[in-house]
């Protein structure tokens, strides 16, 4: 278990710390207690340490980072107690370098299957892949008519496809192992 954060866009200290202090937080955490706020992450670092993560009590914001993978692979359940601008339980937003050669390109959360409470809202991410070939009614409440925003690259014609194997092309990255299921 661990706390989480809510900083939103705030930037703690200089890049190299603002990590560290990401890296200390979600180290061999399960369960964040209030919001996962992955931000300014620079290009070439490693966050396996997120893959541990299965449960957010708030909202997941993803925003202002240039690496290319960010692997919310164990991630299941947003609660959405809190949301990110009232209204967001999961907001990915402008993930990238201003030359534009460099951002997130897949965030393979394959196991997410709930968001409890609020929308999503994915804006901004021009390198951002397979985000348009996830079924997003199969994991929002629908009932609530949480807002939701969602703005696609449009270089998709250079994404890869979703495996043969996934049902009706839902997947959330390339590869059978990302299917959406």
């Amino acid at each position: 278990v661990c706390q989480g954060t809510n900083n939103k866009l705030t930037q703690l200290g200089n890049v190299e710390d603002h990590f560290t202090s990401l890296q200390r937080m979600y180290n061999n955490c399960e369960v964040v207690l209030s919001n996962l706020e992955i931000t300014y992450v620079e290009h070439n670092r490693d966050l396996s340490f997120l893959k541990t993560i299965q449960e957010v009590a708030g909202y997941v914001l993803i925003a202002l980072n240039m690496v290319d993978v960010i692997p919310l692979e164990n991630l299941q359940i947003i609660r959405g107690n809190v949301l990110y601008d009232n209204s967001y339980a999961l907001a990915v937003l402008s993930n990238y370098h201003m030359n534009k050669t460099q951002g997130l390109r897949e965030l393979p959360m394959k196991r997410l299957s709930e968001i409890l409470n609020g929308g999503v809202k994915i804006s901004n991410n021009p390198k951002l892949c397979n985000m348009d070939s996830v079924l997003w009614n199969d994991i929002i409440d629908t009932s609530k008519k949480p807002l939701m925003v969602l703005e696609f690259a449009s270089n998709l014609f250079s994404c890869p496809k979703c495996h043969p194997n996934c049902t009706e092309d839902y997947c959330w990255g390339p590869g059978e192992q990302n299917c959406q299921t």
